[in-house]
């Protein structure tokens, strides 16, 4: 494990939780009953570590923000979402009301989204973006999300759950990949 954060970097922070579910935030090392787990999003990597702190697994996927010129354009974001991508957002507990009664210690994905898009002054396609993602889009989720650029924060709520997105006409629309 220290060798791992000696190349990728150390934790921002660490968490005793008791199962894995939905664990997805950015270099945070969380504890869970028999492993660790933590992702390096820029990175494009996940290591589990077993009880003696050794790597068990590793997991490769697509860096937040990286350039995959197939899917995004050369400056990294998803064609559409122009100067917007790279906005600062945040967004962390307590989590603002999406509804009347809804929680504040956690979110769903597509309301996520919402919130994200609207602090860059985008707007969000509900019903294509339901259509396209139900029901990943209404998983629950606990961001921690301050002052990351919009593109790189959406990508992090999206790729673990194999979700992307585009921007059309100025609306975030939600997609499977």
């Amino acid at each position: 494990m220290s060798r791992v954060f000696d190349v990728y970097g150390r934790p921002v922070h660490q968490k005793k939780v008791p199962r894995n579910k939905e664990l997805f935030e950015d270099r945070v090392l969380y504890e869970l009953p028999e492993a660790w787990k933590i992702i390096y999003a820029k990175a494009g990597v996940l290591f589990w570590f077993d009880k003696s702190k050794r790597v068990s697994q590793f997991v490769v996927f697509a860096k937040a923000g990286g350039e995959d010129e197939g899917e995004r354009g050369r400056t990294g974001k998803p064609d559409g979402v122009g100067d917007a991508g790279g906005k600062p957002v945040t967004l962390t507990r307590p989590y603002p009301p999406s509804y009347p009664d809804a929680p504040r210690d956690k979110i769903a994905v597509q309301y996520a989204a919402i919130e994200l898009a609207g602090q860059v002054g985008l707007g969000y396609d509900w019903s294509t973006s339901f259509k396209n993602t139900d029901p990943l889009c209404r998983r629950w989720i606990r961001p921690n999300i301050q002052d990351v650029p919009f593109h790189q924060a959406l990508y992090g709520i999206l790729e673990p759950l194999d979700l992307r997105y585009e921007v059309r006409d100025g609306e975030v629309v939600l997609e499977r990949k």
